[in-house]
């Protein structure tokens, strides 16, 4: 977690170059621990796309950053189904992050991917999180 820390605080400091190269290494990171099999390393996989994805918007590239916010959701889905109240704080920023992305992109939500999600969010939540 603490490359993703790192770049976060690199963009608060409008480093944003830096913030991306540590961004990119830590969802590398992750993207190996998870596909050595290790799942328990999946939800900081997701919310290491999630950094990068702030990353990549910072830097005015809309449409990767997109696409990562959309993995980064993919990826945490199937632990916040299975245990919302435990990743209800990663995925409602995750979700957050994938709307303010997408309105910055001109870009529709992916409502398929995105519906269920928010319909658990405010059921375990309600009012906790807005949506832009």
């Amino acid at each position: 977690m603490s490359l993703g820390t790192l770049a976060i605080v690199l963009r608060d400091l409008d480093r944003n170059d830096e913030s991306l190269e540590r961004a990119n290494e830590a969802a590398s990171l992750y993207y190996k621990l998870t596909r050595a099999g290790l799942t328990a390393f999946t939800p900081d996989f997701a919310r290491s796309l999630n950094v990068l994805s702030g990353s990549l918007s910072t830097l005015g590239k809309r449409e990767q950053a997109i696409k990562t916010s959309e993995e980064a959701l993919r990826t945490l889905a199937p632990f916040f189904l299975l245990k919302p109240v435990e990743f209800e704080e990663l995925m409602g920023n995750i979700a957050t992050t994938y709307c303010k992305t997408c309105q910055a992109g001109q870009r529709e939500y992916d409502l398929k991917l995105l519906e269920p999600i928010v319909k658990l969010l405010e059921t375990i939540g309600p009012g906790r999180w807005k949506w832009p």
